[in-house]
């Protein structure tokens, strides 16, 4: 058969060719984002724990900063005044106790009742409250070692710690 000069589409052949450039792109595309996926997966127990790390590093921070005074310091917790009303009074709920528990986990309590956990995973024995004198009265600074312990998806396991010195300003 002759083909008319008017006749216009395409051949089978050129069919064939653009849905084999269509298959390969397609497939390219699959492997990027399966990657993708999979180094995401990799790394959200290391992502949620330097998350809760920062979380705590910054809220204790702001504890310890305004801290009238140490109330007791041992390597695995500390306790401040924080004077919440600025009556120079200590008032329930104002004494505030950081510990790391044998469990692993960071906890904020109060002597008013309330309780908090804001890091879990620690590995206890790693995670610690340092001091710049033994005695209480002369703690000016106070230094935090936090460490997590991390398990991806692949079951690779690991650290990640974070530590801070903090001067506590009004002792």
């Amino acid at each position: 058969m002759n083909r008319l000069k008017s006749d216009s589409g395409t051949s089978i052949v050129e069919l064939g060719v653009a849905m084999f450039v269509t298959a390969l792109m397609s497939a390219a595309m699959v492997t990027w984002m399966h990657t993708a996926g999979a180094a995401t997966s990799l790394h959200g127990g290391d992502d949620q724990a330097m998350q809760d790390l920062r979380i705590a590093k910054s809220v204790i921070g702001r504890d310890l900063r305004s801290a009238e005074s140490v109330l007791g310091a041992e390597t695995v917790s500390v306790t401040v005044w924080v004077d919440d009303d600025d009556d120079d009074f200590q008032d329930i709920g104002e004494a505030i106790t950081w510990a790391v528990t044998d469990d692993g986990e960071l906890t904020r309590t109060t002597d008013g009742g309330e309780f908090g956990v804001l890091a879990s995973n620690l590995v206890y024995g790693e995670s610690y409250f340092g001091y710049d004198s033994p005695t209480l009265e002369d703690i000016t600074e106070i230094g935090i070692q936090l460490r997590a312990h991390v398990v991806t998806v692949a079951g690779e396991s690991g650290t990640r710690s974070i530590g801070l010195r903090i001067h506590v300003r009004n002792a």
